[in-house]
Parts: C-alpha cells; sequence; structure tokens
C-alpha cells in the first residue's frame, strides 16, 4: 500500500504536458522559458538562468498570457502559480494547438531561430 505525505497537499488540477516556447517578463528581465506543463492554476517552466521565489510577472505562450508568481524553483525548473485561475477554453485550446501540430517544440523553434540567423548571415 502507498502511503501519502498528508502535510503536502494534494493536486486537483490536471496538467497538459507540453514543450512550448514561452517568455516570463519580470521586473528582473524577460528569460525565455519552456513551458512544460500547464493547468489552470499554474505551470511549470524550464528556465536556463535560476528563477527567484516571488518573483511576479507575465507568462506569454502562443496567443495567450497570464500573470503569476514563481512559488518554488529548483534549477533548471521552476513552479509558477497563476494570480487567477486560467479558463478550461484556454488550455483546450493549447492542447487543440499542439495535437494539430500548428505549435513548433522548444527544440524546433531554437532551431528555426538559429537557421534564421544564420541565412541573414549570408545575405
Amino acid at each position: 500500500m502507498e502511503h501519502r505525505d498528508i502535510t503536502k497537499p494534494r493536486r486537483c488540477e490536471s496538467r497538459l504536458r507540453t514543450d512550448l516556447p514561452a517568455q516570463l517578463i519580470t521586473l528582473s528581465g524577460a528569460p525565455r522559458v519552456s513551458l512544460r506543463d500547464l493547468s489552470r492554476k499554474g505551470a511549470r517552466l524550464h528556465c536556463g538562468d535560476p528563477l527567484a521565489i516571488g518573483s511576479e510577472g507575465v507568462l506569454t505562450w502562443l496567443d495567450f498570457e497570464t500573470f503569476g508568481t514563481i512559488v518554488w524553483s529548483s534549477h533548471p525548473h521552476a513552479g509558477m502559480a497563476f494570480d487567477e485561475p486560467l479558463a478550461d477554453d484556454i488550455v483546450l485550446r493549447t492542447r487543440a494547438i499542439i495535437d494539430a501540430g500548428q505549435a513548433l517544440s522548444t527544440s524546433q523553434a531554437n532551431y528555426q531561430a538559429a537557421r534564421d540567423w544564420y541565412m541573414n548571415l549570408r545575405q
């Protein structure tokens, strides 16, 4: 039988696993991040630089944005809690875009940006 630590709250929101390029805009900067999973109440981010717990900012991905606070950080990942829960429609539309192949993954977006930069140098 599996025992659960009852001192830790249990997640009550399902999470959509993603690998989408995103941007987090805070008072200390605007690092590019990868949105690794998404729920109505928060997100897990991957970032090259550590994110400070308590940092507030705007997270943007695809055509969506929301405000939130970094609530945990264990480099290279961090968790963001949203100020207001996302509408179900935003999570569903994010999933539909991913499922339809209409969004580049983080690695695909990075490759395309590097290719575009290189091709501009050759011109």
